[in-house]
């Protein structure tokens, strides 16, 4: 083998090994990177330092604090101990608490009846519009019971010129549907009449 063959080989194989090691040093140190051994977000997360993981873990915040109650006025009022939103939602003192439980506002004795003119108008004690659905008062329930009004009477028959016509008393239309007079129903029953003769045969030129 020649001289300068050897020398390339040589010089390959170099390039080789410091290709591998090159490899083997970066690859170790992203090793390290990913493990945590080194680097600031890595520690934060799992703290060894930093502000953030103390504010969470609440060694130190007040953000924490005010959520553990043990200090803070959000948390004070939640619980009950001062505020007035919690105070009239209980019922020991505050104006919607009492009139939703009837001992005073005029809403709750207007739905019980002890006081208010609906309720009243409601029971019937007074109002013009209750009297007139019973009946005590108000020409619109006479009509209908039909102690007075003209049309309950020309329903009833009482008077009424359409209802005499209907029964026959008296009415041109009644009598000629009856056949007491009226050319029609001469006409149709033979007594008289050239329509009737022509049908029949007894005298008429058809």
């Amino acid at each position: 083998m020649t001289k300068p063959k050897l020398l390339q080989r040589v010089t390959v194989l170099l390039w080789k090994m410091a290709v591998l090691l090159l490899g083997a040093a970066v690859q170790r140190q992203a090793r390290k990177l990913l493990q945590g051994t080194l680097g600031p977000r890595k520690e934060v997360l799992q703290g060894t330092l930093g502000p953030r993981k103390e504010a969470l873990q609440g060694t130190l915040g007040p953000r924490k604090e005010a959520l553990q109650g043990t200090l803070g006025p959000r948390k004070e009022e939640l619980q009950g101990t001062l505020g007035p939103r919690k105070e009239a939602l209980q019922g020991t003192l505050g104006p919607r608490k009492e009139a939703l439980q009837g001992t005073l506002g005029p809403r709750k004795e207007a739905l019980q009846g002890t006081l208010g003119p609906r309720k009243e108008a409601l029971q019937g004690t007074l109002g013009p519009r209750k009297e007139a659905l019973q009946g005590t008062l108000g020409p619109r329930k006479e009509a209908l019971q039909g102690t007075l009004g003209p049309r309950k009477e020309a329903l009833q028959g009482t008077l009424g010129p359409r209802k005499e016509a209907l029964q026959g008393t008296l009415g041109p239309r009644k009598e000629a549907l009856q056949g007491t007079l009226g050319p029609r129903k001469e006409a149709l029953q033979g007594t008289l009449g050239p329509r009737k003769e022509a049908l029949q045969g007894t005298l008429g030129p058809r």
